[in-house]
């Protein structure tokens, strides 16, 4: 009894860092995309065009990146969540034949 009660906290521990992982990437990504999009339609102003361009390019990558991230993270959330979802059907149909 009491170990699986560990095991349903454990998951229940997973999950939620999971979830803040996902918030977090989510947080991440929209601040690239302002940074980016203010870069944007701000335009270079009195900045050189060299460093304007360059803090552009960054800006870019960071998004990019934290793109790149959160689909990460968000595929492994989907594949745990499609893992709780398995039943007695799924496991049954994975036996191989004869098998207990």
């Amino acid at each position: 009894m009491i170990r699986s009660r560990a095991l349903v906290l454990d998951e229940m521990a997973a999950r939620h860092r999971r979830v803040t992982e996902i918030t977090r990437g989510s947080s991440e990504l929209a601040a690239a995309s302002e940074r980016c999009t203010n870069l944007s339609v701000r335009g270079a102003g009195d900045e050189p065009a060299e460093r304007y361009r360059a803090r552009l390019e960054e800006a870019r990558l960071d998004r990019e990146r934290a793109e790149r991230t959160l689909a990460e993270r968000s595929t492994e959330f989907q594949r745990m969540q499609a893992r709780g979802q398995l039943g007695y059907a799924e496991v049954a149909r994975n036996l191989p034949r004869g098998g207990v």
